[in-house]
């Protein structure tokens, strides 16, 4: 709850949206426009919420260091080819 009021992410919607019990939640560019340090506490709770609320988490992100430090899979995307997907996979399998 503390990033409810200066980040992108509403900690409020979240836990709204975890009463309901879902099985996925969507979360677009949540470090965009943050501080590292606050970035990092972001993909900090992210990653715990996936891990203690056994829900599956899908992270829309530009941000590499995002996209490596939360996903087990991962999906790049090719704007030139009409965001096709370009390539699927482990983080381990892209780098």
């Amino acid at each position: 709850m503390a990033f409810c009021q200066d980040g992108p992410i509403s900690w409020v919607a979240v836990a709204r949206s975890l009463v309901l019990d879902p099985d996925l939640i969507l979360f677009d560019e949540p470090t965009t426009g943050l501080d590292p340090i606050v970035g990092h506490h972001v993909n900090e709770l992210i990653r715990n919420l996936n891990r203690h609320a056994a829900v599956t988490i899908l992270v829309v992100t530009h941000d590499l260091h995002t996209a490596f430090y939360l996903a087990s899979r991962i999906a790049m995307l090719n704007e030139r080819q009409n965001c096709r997907i370009r390539f699927t996979g482990s983080a381990q399998e892209i780098s």
